[in-house]
């Protein structure tokens, strides 16, 4: 693995956007183009990422940032050769404090010296301080908006709070739209 890749994140304003199923998908396209490939699970409270690619949930970023051992040691081969996952651990929802900066921080570190590509699937924006916490600390920040879903305000005041912590938002993903 050569390492050194940037690291992505899709947020959404609300839950139920998309986000999670279309970062899955980036990643699965991603690692079959040959791209070494980790994809995080850090909405610790609505996680999805484990029951999409099929593997167990029992340890992961929840038990890492509780000191429960080495985020490495959680990570987990797929069923595609190139993709890794970290999940996000089982973890009673009373024990989960907000993620620390400088916790994030240095995990994104560590496994960007390990990947070409460090993918983040983030709780919703709006509602707690994690995923603002995460688009501070990413290389890039794609919203998912899908559409329709919320009112237009809702997406406007994601962007806002990517933008008061200085996350790099290089575009969005408008989701489910009718063809019609």
């Amino acid at each position: 693995q050569n390492g050194m890749g940037p690291c992505v994140t899709m947020l959404s304003g609300g839950p139920g956007e998309g986000k999670s199923t279309t970062i899955y998908n980036l990643a699965i396209v991603c690692a079959q183009a040959g791209q070494s490939v980790i994809l995080v699970d850090c909405d610790l409270r609505r996680p999805t990422i484990h029951d999409l690619l099929d593997v167990p949930n029992d340890r992961g970023v929840s038990n890492s940032l509780r000191g429960e051992g080495d985020p490495l040691d959680f990570i987990q081969q797929t069923a595609l050769p190139k993709l890794h996952v970290l999940t996000a651990g089982e973890t009673p929802i009373a024990d989960i404090g907000n993620l620390s900066g400088d916790r994030i921080r240095n995990l994104l570190d560590e496994l960007k010296q390990r990947y070409d590509l460090v993918l983040i699937d983030s709780p919703p924006v709006l509602g707690i301080s994690d995923g603002s916490i995460i688009a501070r600390e990413v290389d890039y920040v794609i919203l998912v908006i899908q559409h329709r879903r919320y009112p237009r305000e809702i997406s406007l005041r994601a962007k806002r709070a990517v933008e008061e912590v200085h996350g790099n938002c290089v575009g969005m993903v408008l989701n489910a739209v009718a063809v019609k």
